[in-house]
């Protein structure tokens, strides 16, 4: 459901959604409300490094949390 409300709400497709990680937590946080969407920022960057057997970062903002992890992914990947 959240998904379908940030593609009508921000003219987006799924996998676009997934290379501008901005325009994801604006909508959950539209959705959500600032608390809320707050909340689920920093619970989706912590499972998301949870799974990757990183360290979750506590002063990085979403956008640049999921960036980094994305840029350690493709490291481990090329190892």
């Amino acid at each position: 459901m959240l998904l379908y409300f940030i593609k009508q709400n921000y003219g987006i497709e799924d996998e676009n959604m997934y290379e501008d990680p901005e325009t994801l937590i604006q909508g959950i946080k539209r959705f959500f409300g600032d608390a809320g969407g707050a909340f689920l920022e920093s619970r989706i960057i912590e499972i998301l490094h949870r799974q990757m057997g990183l360290i979750s970062p506590h002063d990085q903002n979403f956008e640049n949390a999921i960036k980094n992890a994305k840029k350690l992914y493709t490291k481990q990947e090329l190892s």
